[in-house]
């Protein structure tokens, strides 16, 4: 974009194209219709997207909110987004799925009952060793409140990885060896 289509832009909305096409056309970044969007506001839109600059304002807002709640309640988030991520997983496998995330944060411990480490709540983008994770103890049966645990992704990728019997060979293996 121009820098003079820049300063134009920014003088106001009247100097805006008055339609997205026209906004194209210009390799304009915003358009003004002077129309209200669906919520009333009365703004400038983004060429990109369509969306009201009012609207994108009030998203930003929320999602800043969304953060905060997080870092407030991350044992309660947690368990809203586990419960979500399990529901798409029993959907895409063909799985009974009846939990809920008061049910999965009624079972949720404050430390791993493996290995007794502190659980980290996190989102799935800063997932670690210590993080809680929702496992199905019987991975033939869906998730169900009978079936799920809450244990860390260390204990719940051991688990996956390997039959109890292999675990404890080498548990039994590395005891010989007078490992601890």
């Amino acid at each position: 974009m121009s820098e003079s289509s820049e300063a134009t832009e920014t003088g106001g909305t009247t100097d805006l194209p008055p339609t997205r096409k026209a906004a194209m056309a210009a390799n304009s970044r915003r358009y003004f219709t002077g129309k209200p969007c669906l919520h009333g506001h009365t703004a400038y839109r983004y060429t990109t997207t369509g969306y009201c600059s009012q609207c994108g304002h009030a998203r930003l807002a929320n999602g800043a909110h969304k953060a905060r709640w997080k870092a407030a309640n991350p044992k309660r988030s947690w368990a809203i987004s586990s419960v979500g991520s399990a529901k798409a997983r029993a959907a895409r496998k063909g799985l009974e799925f009846s939990l809920t995330y008061r049910g999965v944060l009624g079972i949720t411990p404050d430390i791993c009952p493996v290995f007794y480490t502190p659980f980290r709540f996190t989102g799935n983008k800063k997932m670690g060793s210590e993080s809680a994770s929702l496992d199905r103890l019987d991975p033939s049966v869906g998730y169900v409140m009978s079936n799920v645990v809450v244990i860390s992704l260390k204990a719940n990728m051991i688990k996956n990885a390997y039959r109890a019997q292999d675990i404890a060979r080498v548990a039994e293996w590395l005891k010989e060896q007078g490992y601890n």
